[in-house]
C-alpha cells in the first residue's frame, strides 16, 4: 500500500485535466502515507472521544486536538491509557473513592488535580463524569494546546456540572513561568490526584517527589 500511495504522490496525474482535483488526490495520498508512517509523520489531527454506556446516564463526546508530534512533545499525543482510565471513572465513585465523594456531598465540593494532562482527555472527562472541579497541569510548552482543548469542551463539561482550570506545573521546579502559583501555590489542596502514564523517564519519580 505504501508503494502505491508513493506512486500517486510522485505521479503527474496527466490524465486528469482539473488542477484542483489533482491537488486533492495528492493531498489525500500524502495524508494516508503519513498515517502509515506513524503519528510523528502526521500533521495536526482532531479526534472525537465518545462516552456512553450503562454507567453513564448522560452521553457526551469530547473533541481533542493533537498538534504535530515533534521532538520531545509527547504531551501532544492522546495516549490510550487516558481513555481507558476515563471509561473507568464512574465506577470509582462507588468503589475506591466512595468515601471521598460521600464526604464531598456533605462538605465542600471536590477539587481534583491531574498530573501530566497532555491533551487533556482524562481531566476533561473526569470533570464531566464526576461533576467536580478539575485542575489540569503539564509542562509550559504543552499548555497552549491543553488550554485550547479545555476551552473547546468547556460548555459540555459545565452543562454536566463540572468545571475546568489548567496551569503549568513543572515537577521539581518552583521557578516563575514553570509553576502556576495561583493554582498550585497552596499545599495539600487536592484530595484526589489523577494521572495516566505520566512517567516515561527514569528521572520523573524523583522530580515528582520533589514537587510540593
Amino acid at each position: 500500500m505504501s508503494m502505491y500511495l508513493s506512486s500517486i504522490v510522485k505521479s503527474g496525474l496527466t490524465w486528469i485535466d482539473d488542477e484542483e482535483e489533482k491537488e486533492f488526490i495528492w493531498s489525500e495520498a500524502s495524508r494516508r502515507l503519513s498515517e502509515r508512517c506513524g503519528r510523528t509523520a502526521m500533521g495536526e489531527i482532531t479526534r472525537r472521544w465518545p462516552f456512553r454506556g450503562s454507567e453513564q446516564p448522560n452521553e457526551f463526546e469530547l473533541i481533542i486536538r493533537e498538534p504535530p508530534l515533534t521532538g520531545d512533545s509527547l504531551g501532544h499525543k492522546t495516549w490510550g491509557s487516558s481513555y481507558v482510565l476515563a471509561r473507568h471513572l464512574p465506577q470509582l465513585t462507588s468503589t475506591s473513592l466512595a468515601r471521598l465523594f460521600a464526604e464531598s456531598q456533605k462538605e465542600s465540593r471536590l477539587t481534583v488535580l491531574e498530573l501530566g494532562s497532555g491533551t487533556g482527555l482524562l481531566g476533561i472527562a473526569a470533570a464531566a463524569l464526576w461533576k467536580v472541579d478539575i485542575v489540569m497541569s503539564d509542562l509550559p510548552e504543552i499548555m497552549a494546546n491543553l488550554h485550547h482543548n479545555a476551552d473547546a469542551n468547556r460548555s459540555v463539561v459545565e452543562s454536566l456540572g463540572g468545571s475546568l482550570k489548567d496551569g503549568a506545573l513543572t515537577w521539581g521546579s518552583t521557578s516563575k513561568g514553570e509553576v502556576d502559583q495561583a493554582l498550585f501555590g497552596e499545599k495539600n489542596q487536592f484530595k484526589i490526584v489523577l494521572a495516566a502514564d505520566p512517567m516515561y523517564d527514569d528521572i520523573h519519580p524523583v522530580l515528582l517527589a520533589g514537587t510540593s
